[in-house]
């Protein structure tokens, strides 16, 4: 795909094209878009956020899929930007640099608990799956077509809806967590760092016995 085309496409389907990441997760539909931002999203396109918080939501600059954006044009060239401008406008409130986060290097390093897993874009799927099934569920019954409920009602991915929704607010509340630790002045950026990748490594642990546990059960049903 054309380097001019893939960072729209990217944005059309809601997918890193390179790691199939979700760019905005589903918990992000519940706030206005100057609300959006994961919490390694940029400080500083975060503050841009904010600063338009009282304009229309069609005006309105969405951290993650600014973000985005900036990768897929720019590359490593602008994550590096963006760091800077970062650590020259909030150095004292970020949490202690990760090697695995720096420009380039980042390709060749990795540090424990990893910022993201095979895990986390599995879950995202299966939530993704199970909704669906249980919204068209919900509106097949309301539009008084019962038999066609029924059917959708013994799709055994539907069984899975409770459990992944269960997660997902309590990967919500994680997130909420490690954004709090982010704007706590009371912690230098090595107890920033300590905390955060506590919280990491909890939410990657999540994620494995979720769809460790859903796997399992699909594979009983065969």
């Amino acid at each position: 795909m054309p380097q001019v085309i893939a960072p729209v496409y990217e944005q059309a389907t809601n997918r890193n094209s390179f790691t199939g990441a979700m760019i905005e997760t589903p918990g992000m539909s519940n706030v206005q878009p100057f609300m959006r931002a994961k919490p390694t999203t940029s400080p500083t396109l975060q503050a841009l956020g904010m600063a338009t918080r009282g304009m229309p939501e069609s005006m309105q600059v969405n951290p993650v899929r600014t973000e985005a954006l900036l990768r897929g044009y720019l590359s490593t060239w602008g994550l590096y930007g963006l760091q800077l401008t970062d650590r020259a406008l909030f150095g004292d409130q970020m949490p202690a640099a990760r090697l695995d986060q720096a420009p380039v290097v980042r390709r060749f390093y990795s540090e424990d608990p990893p910022l993201h897993t095979k895990y986390e874009q599995e879950f995202y799927d299966m939530l993704g799956e199970s909704e669906r099934l249980f919204g068209t569920m919900k509106t097949l019954y309301k539009e008084g077509r019962s038999e066609l409920g029924e059917e959708i009602r013994d799709n055994p991915r539907l069984a899975e809806y409770g459990a992944l929704e269960g997660t997902s607010k309590v990967l919500q509340l994680i997130n909420m967590k490690m954004r709090q630790i982010r704007r706590d002045d009371a912690l230098d950026p090595e107890e920033k760092r300590a905390a955060l990748d506590d919280w990491t490594a909890k939410r990657n642990e999540v994620l494995k016995k979720t769809v460790g546990s859903v796997k399992a059960k699909r594979g009983s049903d065969l």
